[in-house]
């Protein structure tokens, strides 16, 4: 049988662990996002952030954790269009790790690229520069990543 006491003290210490206020790290604001992936606001390039990698992470889970930091983090619209300016690579903000790179202020140049994208192209990619979903397409389908299967039934 479970110690009680034990899986309480076990209880609060994961609650605890799962603190999403702003840790700074060279300027740049921290996030954890609802699927418990790391976004970083980079201090240096206003509305551009970085979502780190995750062990098990494709894809949609980036763009959920962009989706999250827009609405949850920074308070914006569901509507907000979500850019990706750069795909998984070396970090610009946090030396050693790796991230993609998303904006809510798109550059000229990231623009045109998104307008050079087909409008058949439906995939949630890391791969193409410019691609871009709103807001509250990419969180629809959110799951945590730590605990990918619900314990309460509906």
């Amino acid at each position: 049988m479970i110690n009680l006491r034990a899986f309480l003290l076990l209880a609060v210490s994961t609650v605890a662990a799962c603190d999403t206020s702003p840790v700074p790290y060279n300027g740049a604001a921290r996030y954890a996002a609802i699927n418990q992936m790391s976004v970083w606001r980079d201090p240096a390039v206003p509305g551009q952030f970085e979502v780190f990698t995750l062990a098990g992470a494709g894809p949609i889970d980036f763009w959920c954790a962009a989706g999250d930091y827009v609405t949850r983090g920074r308070g914006m619209a569901t509507n907000a269009r979500i850019y990706l300016v750069a795909p998984v690579g070396p970090s610009t903000i946090k030396s050693g790790s790796r991230s993609a790179v998303f904006t809510v202020l798109p550059k000229d140049a990231l623009q045109q690229a998104a307008s050079s994208i087909p409008q058949s192209d439906y995939s949630l990619s890391l791969i193409r520069v410019g691609g871009n979903w709103r807001a509250a397409h990419v969180t629809q389908n959110c799951k945590s990543l730590l605990f990918p299967f619900s314990i309460l039934a509906d």
